[in-house]
């Protein structure tokens, strides 16, 4: 499996970043499990004080994988537990600052 969601820690901080580069890193439903997990864990670290979410050049984030709206495997009236709300839900519930490097 690709990893749509790489996670680096160096001096306390987390750099989350979004791997699908080809895609302009569109939110498909396996890159936001993986980006929940990571935030998860920065979380849960005590390596880390600062987490950091950027994306691989050359955009931050198209958005949601137009290709999967719709589609069986991308649920977005699940409720706020549905994957694709899980890694909102950890931004909003998370208790390190997050910091947004838009490219």
């Amino acid at each position: 499996m690709t990893d749509l969601v790489l996670s680096a820690t160096s001096e306390r901080v987390t750099t989350i970043t979004l791997n699908r580069p080809e895609a302009r890193n569109a939110l498909s439903s396996a890159l936001l499990t993986q980006l929940s997990t990571a935030i998860n864990d920065a979380e849960a670290s005590e390596d880390t004080d600062v987490i950091i979410l950027t994306g691989a050049d050359p955009a931050f984030c198209a958005g949601l994988d137009l290709r999967e709206l719709g589609s069986a495997e991308l649920n977005l009236v699940g409720g706020r537990d549905s994957a694709a709300l899980s890694p909102f839900t950890a931004l909003w519930s998370t208790t390190k600052p997050v910091i947004a490097a838009i490219n």
